[in-house]
């Protein structure tokens, strides 16, 4: 067999087999981390540009690796990767401690270092890439690069929306110090201003066509009357109330879009997706903003949607609950005044919700370590001590002292006892652990 026969089989090929390559044996990665193997494994590498990466570098790259491969859910594809990156990673930490021991002659380093950086940085390079897929529920770069574009976009709109809504401030209270008749027309939403611009802008083509004024183009003529008073050229203005109208519509974006459709498996999935990934978007660190976030998407799901037994996890056998078939009865056909109306109901009923979960959660947590202490004494009462030895001398001093701590562990183990029923029993009843409310009253947002 040739050399070239050899080769492993190209993954491509339809009838290629994909043959995992063998890393060394793990005992050697025992040696080279010593007792850092028992740390947490880090997060994935950031792919560095120098070919000189420290030994410190190199190990948290062979625990992340390391831990990676002890997952037996990867494909073959990434296990073979990863297992020359780890062969890689051994290599280079290999040489770097030869390197720190004068055991490696100079004329060998920087070959060495070239050799193994540049398929450290190509493995890093491609999990990172996939890790940005796959954290934006993205599938390819063409998608990717749609949602990049799109946040900044976004960030531009934030960056210099204050501007243009002082433009539209001032305008709003030039019109309401002048006696126009379409004045009133300007206290809506910039949205709905835009909205009603859009509607008007081909009577309004017309009436400049023929210069007759049928009455159909109030809002135009009353922002013209603003500009002309104001000193803003007409065109601009109409252009910044559209582009400030845009910015507050992805600024301000929630679930309107899909329940103007009623789309009722959009806003499930979607849910759905956002409680499943803040944990890939948000550092393990920030641990406290994936709790409150948590709480809230959960709250919604709650709320708008009735789970299937069974099928919890499943955003396609949720039912929309009668919270949601109002909404959406509401929303539909309605003017975007009345949208940001039933979404600020929505949103306070909401708020308060989260509230209430969020001091039960903190309220669960010292009943969890309550019952947790209760749990290990209760193993404690029903289990049997030793017998105890003693000299002769003092046996009769003892078997008195062993009469009263029966006695006292009879009553504790009694009381234990009983509280741990009482605790089953009102779990039982109540279905969970934690403490009754402090009062019942009624809340009419909730009636919704």
């Amino acid at each position: 067999m040739t050399s070239e026969d050899s080769r492993p089989r190209s993954p491509e090929c339809d009838d290629a087999t994909l043959v995992v390559g063998r890393t060394r044996p793990r005992a050697s990665t025992k040696t080279l981390l010593g007792e850092e193997i028992k740390k947490e494994a880090p997060g994935p590498p950031k792919p560095m540009c120098s070919s000189k990466f420290s030994i410190t570098q190199l190990k948290e790259r062979l625990r992340w690796v390391d831990s990676v491969l002890s997952n037996r859910d990867i494909s073959p594809i990434r296990q073979y990767q990863l297992a020359n990156y780890k062969n890689a990673c051994k290599n280079a930490l290999e040489s770097e401690l030869k390197i720190e021991n004068g055991d490696l002659p100079p004329a060998e380093i920087e070959q060495r270092r070239i050799s193994w950086a540049a398929t450290l940085r190509l493995i890093e390079e491609s999990e990172q890439w996939r890790l940005c897929l796959e954290q934006t529920n993205t599938k390819d770069a063409q998608e990717f690069q749609q949602k990049i574009l799109e946040l900044l976009t976004i960030e531009l709109y934030a960056r210099y929306g204050d501007i243009l809504a002082s433009a539209c401030k001032i305008l709003k209270v030039k019109l309401s110090q002048m006696s126009l008749e379409g004045a009133p027309l300007l206290k809506a939403y910039w949205t709905t201003i835009d909205s009603k611009l859009t509607l008007e802008k081909n009577d309004y083509n017309e009436m400049l066509a023929s210069g007759e004024n049928k009455g159909k183009t109030p809002l135009h003529i009353t922002i013209k009357a603003g500009c002309d008073a104001i000193g803003f050229e007409f065109q601009q203005m109409m252009d910044i109330i559209h582009v400030y109208a845009t910015r507050n519509e992805k600024l301000h974006s929630n679930f309107l879009p899909l329940v103007r459709e009623g789309n009722v498996p959009a806003i499930a999935k979607t849910l759905q997706d956002d409680l499943n990934d803040l944990t890939k978007v948000i550092p393990r660190e920030r641990a406290t903003e994936v709790k409150i976030l948590q709480q809230l998407i959960t709250t919604l799901i709650d709320k708008w949607f009735i789970k299937k037994e069974g099928h919890e996890d499943n955003y396609l056998r949720w039912t929309a609950s009668n919270h949601l078939d109002y909404f959406i009865d509401e929303v539909e056909n309605a003017n975007p005044d009345k949208e940001a109306r039933e979404w600020q109901t929505i949103s306070s009923a909401v708020a308060k919700e989260l509230g209430i979960r969020l001091e039960k959660s903190e309220k669960d947590k010292e009943m969890e370590t309550l019952i947790g202490g209760m749990d290990e004494l209760h193993k404690l009462v029903t289990a049997k001590g030793p017998c105890k030895r003693v000299a002769s001398s003092q046996l009769e001093f003892e078997t008195k002292r062993q009469k009263q701590a029966t006695e006292m562990w009879r009553t504790l183990s009694t009381t234990v006892r009983k509280a741990y029923k009482l605790a089953d029993d009102y779990k039982e009843e109540f279905k969970e652990l934690c403490a009754p409310p402090s009062g019942i009253v009624h809340d009419p947002s909730l009636d919704i």
